[in-house]
């Protein structure tokens, strides 16, 4: 997406800046956590056309892959994004912090725990 803007003053010739914004790429997660035996998701949304095959989901700690997934294209435009990647990685079980990996977009941590939702408002 190029965006144009023109500055001129009084008696001088405008003055022409190109601007390229880059692609907004995010892996979207649960901030409160999953619950081990429960279903764990994750969106990979990107402003820009992206063809992701995988995503790999590692240790908080260490940074070892301790999955790796296949992506499942979803429609993008509810976000008004351009493309949209469910991240599908329930398999995971183990109790522990973890982050995500899609392409060069690595998602905030998160933890998988039977307490992730303690101390949380139920209505």
């Amino acid at each position: 997406k190029n965006v144009n803007k023109v500055y001129s003053s009084p008696g001088f010739l405008p003055v022409f800046i190109f601007l390229k914004t880059s692609a907004v790429d995010v892996i979207r997660i649960n901030q409160l956590g999953y619950l081990p035996k429960s279903v764990k998701t994750a969106v990979f949304l990107s402003s820009d056309n992206r063809e992701i095959r995988s995503f790999t989901v590692h240790n908080a700690v260490s940074g070892e892959v301790v999955f790796t997934g296949k992506t499942e294209s979803k429609p993008a435009s509810q976000w008004g994004m351009k493309t949209a990647f469910r991240l599908n990685f329930s398999s995971i079980e183990k109790d522990g912090g973890y982050y995500i990996k899609a392409g060069e977009t690595r998602s905030h941590d998160f933890r998988i725990n039977a307490d992730v939702y303690a101390g949380t408002a139920d209505f």
